[in-house]
């Protein structure tokens, strides 16, 4: 295979060259660094190619697996501007993300004028519920920006995402413990428990509601003091709480449960 064109350095196998085949004088669209500028995993995601110049035989190292010796990388000139324009088709995926996969409210005006204990329990469960599901949408995904009729499967960048994600769990805990502090003043069931999968790992303490439209569950960091333990177990249904809190929420403002909000 031939290892130059006319203007462009091209890999001898995969993404790797001999340094003998590299000429002294680049095309002017690729630069040669000793070590990369940013992580290469980075630069690939730009859409920067970036080519390993690799010297002697690979060798096998104690892992038993086959590594060569790099001593360079050949990246496409305007790498720079490529990053550039990446993170930003990232930061403006994750606005779109935030925007349609976000924590909207919209029960807030009608909870928020209901003022007695069981009302603004139940809002603060929906809240914390609210919290939990885009923590979980922010940081659970590793997509790609592709399919951009999702934009919530359109983000990539991680510290961006990360940030997202601890900002919601944070909104989460504290609407749980607005949440404990009013049940105490309604006639539910509550209480918690510990998660028998989770024992000695974090979250494993669970708080645990008994609405009329069923057992709602919220794994949390720590158990809040000077609250009950749950009197019953888990009903072993998973991913229902969302939709049992806003059905409470339907019966409690008579609203009709097949209306989406």
């Amino acid at each position: 295979m031939r290892t130059t064109t006319i203007d462009r350095i091209r890999p001898s196998k995969c993404d790797r060259i001999g340094a003998s085949r590299v000429p002294e004088v680049l095309p002017t669209c690729q630069v040669r660094f000793t070590t990369l500028p940013v992580p290469k995993w980075r630069l690939e995601e730009a859409g920067v190619d970036v080519i390993r110049i690799i010297t002697g035989d690979a060798k096998v190292g104690r892992d038993g697996r086959r590594r060569h010796n790099v001593v360079g990388f050949i990246v496409d000139a305007d790498w720079e501007a490529k990053l550039a324009n990446r993170v930003e088709e990232w930061r403006q995926a994750l606005a779109r993300m935030v925007a349609a996969a976000g924590e909207h409210d919209p029960y807030a005006d009608a909870m928020g004028e209901r003022d007695d204990p069981y009302s603004r329990a139940l809002h603060a469960l929906w809240r914390a519920q609210l919290g939990s599901d885009a923590a979980k949408r922010f940081g659970g995904y590793r997509p790609t920006l592709e399919d951009e009729a999702n934009p919530r499967d359109a983000v990539r960048l991680w510290m961006v995402r990360g940030s997202y994600a601890a900002d919601a769990y944070g909104r989460k805990d504290e609407a749980l413990r607005e949440a404990v502090r009013l049940l105490a003043d309604t006639d539910l069931t509550w209480g918690w428990a510990t998660d028998p999968a989770r024992v000695g790992r974090r979250y494993s303490d669970v708080l645990y509601v008994d609405l009329p439209t069923g057992q709602v569950s919220f794994h949390a960091s720590s158990r809040l003091p000077d609250c009950p333990d749950y009197p019953g177990e888990w009903d072993g249904v998973p991913g229902v709480s969302t939709r049992r809190i806003e059905a409470a929420i339907h019966g409690l403002l008579g609203l009709d449960p097949t209306t989406k909000h």
